[in-house]
């Protein structure tokens, strides 16, 4: 059934393409912290024991209380450091939640001046305002958009300031629930904040060719 389907485009994910991980040293030390807080901890205790049973309890106490100072030195780091790739992931599910919502003011700090849409009955040539009033028609009032969630998001950094984002988002609406892949291109602008410079549709089922 998935191959009949993916034939007319119905189903087939799998042409959305995977965008690059985080370089190894961001995700254990920034993204993700917890197996070296957990590694961390682990050599405490075990270099505690180890030197404690050996009759040097005051040695292994000390170096238990460094591993211990690194794990929490490690975890704080990560929770005060924002990576872009961060940035970029959270300004992508704030930009679902207010398009969504079709909140005005959301959109019009989320979306950069020169924005270019690259969604099948969108047109091209519609800029930042338009654009914006085109999603409350139809989010509001054509389809009924009640809410959407976001099941995926991959980030990836093109250069110093530019970031994108390939994110799955499930809709829900008067005609039902749709789920659809998008990618958003975003650029860091002189205010310190990234904004969405152009969207692309890369998946959406029964639509052959959504980017338009």
């Amino acid at each position: 059934m998935h191959a009949i389907l993916a034939q007319f485009g119905l189903s087939d994910e799998t042409r959305v393409p995977v965008l690059p991980a985080a370089p190894l040293i961001e995700r254990v030390w920034l993204a993700n912290p917890w197996p070296i807080v957990i590694l961390l901890i682990v050599l405490a205790a075990a270099t505690f024991v180890v030197l404690n049973a050996r009759g040097r309890a005051v040695r292994g106490l000390a170096i238990a209380a460094a591993f211990l100072l690194a794990a929490v030195g490690a975890y704080v780091t990560s929770m005060l450091v924002e990576t872009d790739r961060e940035a970029i992931s959270s300004a992508t599910r704030e930009l679902v939640r207010a398009t969504a919502a079709a909140d005005r003011a959301a959109l019009g700090e989320l979306l950069s001046d020169d924005l270019s849409m690259r969604v099948t009955r969108v047109p091209r040539s519609a800029d930042k305002s338009e654009t914006i009033a085109l999603i409350e028609r139809l989010v509001a009032g054509q389809y009924g958009v009640s809410g959407a969630t976001v099941l995926e998001c991959q980030a990836t950094l093109d250069g110093p300031r530019l970031g994108r984002t390939h994110v799955r988002v499930r809709t829900t609406s008067q005609v039902g629930v749709l789920p659809s892949w998008w990618r958003i291109d975003w650029v860091l602008e002189d205010d310190r904040s990234w904004r969405a410079r152009r969207i692309e549709a890369l998946w959406i089922p029964g639509v052959p060719n959504p980017g338009g």
